[in-house]
């Protein structure tokens, strides 16, 4: 069974030692949504969240996980 998104998007947060507000920062998305979307409250995620989370240069490591559960042999 595969890991909802909202999850794997707190983890990713949580691995990179990111505040919501830093995330904010990094990645342009808003700190409400992502409290929101971390605690599955929105059960869909828009295509604008994850392509900010995944085309941002420190977080595109996490993008094959996030979208399919794979992961990358070099990561």
């Amino acid at each position: 069974m595969s890991t909802p998104l909202g999850i794997k998007i707190k983890q990713i947060r949580e691995i990179e030692g990111l505040s919501r507000s830093q995330f904010f920062d990094l990645t342009g998305v808003n700190a409400g949504s992502l409290r929101h979307i971390e605690s599955e409250r929105n059960k869909t995620i828009g295509s604008d969240i994850l392509e900010k989370i995944t085309k941002h240069p420190n977080l595109q490591k996490y993008a094959l996980w996030l979208m399919t559960d794979e992961i990358a042999p070099e990561s």
